[in-house]
């Protein structure tokens, strides 16, 4: 399944037809999915894992990023909020979109 598609059907779970019912964009960030959720993506979309993958990353200084691996796909879905002052963290504006793990190197500076 393309990524678009699983987009579709996991917002469908996370946001149903009714508002009330909606999970908060921060739980779902956070890995808090109800477990009766949990349990319909599987059995819809097969395995997944969670993935917290950064806190104000380095490149991206104000970025939080999650990502779901739907390993039945190999498709990752990254789900970003921003870092707020007066809350810690918002994900207001939250929506899936497809990434690819990429390994870097980069050079830190330690005192001596």
């Amino acid at each position: 399944m393309k990524s678009d598609k699983l987009i579709k059907i996991l917002n469908g779970f996370l946001r149903g037809d009714d508002e009330d019912d909606w999970i908060e964009r921060g739980e779902i960030a956070n890995g808090c999915i109800p477990k009766e959720i949990r349990e319909k993506i599987t059995a819809k979309l097969g395995e997944w894992e969670f993935y917290v993958t950064s806190e104000r990353s380095m490149s991206d200084t104000d970025v939080e990023r999650t990502v779901l691996f739907f390993k039945d796909h190999d498709v990752y879905l990254a789900y970003d909020g921003y870092h707020d002052s007066w809350n810690g963290s918002n994900w207001d504006d939250a929506e899936f979109y497809e990434v690819k793990p990429v390994e870097k190197t980069y050079t830190d500076w330690e005192k001596v």
